[in-house]
């Protein structure tokens, strides 16, 4: 049987469909449909893996295999990164991509959209947020999440592609370093740029006119008008206009860090 697998395999890496079918053609174990089938995620021919799929007993052990395998499957074919590779075993399975993370132990989570950053692969990864899948999601032994290792990488349309999509900014990883820090790290001028530029985005799209409103509440406040005309000018407003000066520089966004 071990040597019939591995036969198996083999066809599947060179994506000789015929042979695929040809020895395909018995009861296999759990564990040897599972690296059977890890091996067409990985592999790049969609063929390979209908053939596969179409098999009554693939169709039984992907309906009755539990969460966990199918979560690693579905990493396979995410790391693959072919497009129709990664549909196919989405409706194989019935799981949504936003749903897999794989815990392998410790800190680390594996999610289709962390292996993508990592690769850099940007078709996969539009597919994936397409899908609704979280920017954030999932993490490496370090806990860096999918920004944080596109920024160490050095891709840039993956990094931009991942703040477009609401990925958080100033996440830290184990050691308490941010996806600007990373890039800074190794030099990745354009993506510290992009992380700046997400961040000034951030702090324009405060909004205005509830701003607007606490500044009115404050110039409304008693301790800002119960008084007489001539004891104003014994009263000192300086925190009230403090206040209000700190939230006119917010709706042009020029608040600092403090």
């Amino acid at each position: 049987m071990a040597g019939h697998v591995t036969e198996l395999l083999a066809a599947i890496d060179r994506a000789d469909v015929r042979r695929v079918a040809a020895l395909f053609d018995g009861p296999y174990p759990p564990d040897a449909l599972a690296s059977i089938l890890r091996a067409a995620c990985l592999g790049r021919s969609y063929d390979v893996l209908y053939c596969l799929l179409d098999k009554i007993s693939v169709q039984a052990f992907l309906s009755a295999a539990p969460t966990a395998t199918l979560h690693s499957l579905l990493n396979a074919a995410a790391q693959g990164g072919d497009l129709h590779i990664m549909a196919g075993m989405s409706r194989a399975t019935g799981v949504a991509w936003r749903d897999v993370a794989e815990d392998t132990g410790g800190v680390e989570l594996l999610t289709p959209l962390l292996i993508a950053a990592i690769r850099g692969d940007t078709d996969a990864m539009h597919f994936l947020l397409e899908d609704g899948v979280d920017p954030n999601a999932g993490r490496t032994r370090d806990g860096n999440g999918p920004l944080a290792m596109a920024a160490a990488h050095g891709f840039t349309g993956a990094a931009a592609m991942l703040l477009d999509a609401g990925a958080t900014i100033d996440a830290r990883n184990g050691g308490g370093a941010t996806a600007t820090d990373l890039a800074l790290l190794y030099g990745h001028d354009e993506i510290v740029q992009l992380c700046h530029m997400a961040h000034s985005r951030a702090l324009a799209s405060v909004d205005g006119n509830a701003i607007k409103s606490s500044i009115s509440k404050l110039r409304q406040a008693k301790q800002y008008t119960n008084y007489a005309v001539r004891e104003r000018e014994k009263v000192d407003f300086g925190r009230v206009q403090q206040k209000i000066s700190k939230l006119k520089a917010r709706i042009h966004g020029r608040i600092d860090a403090n």
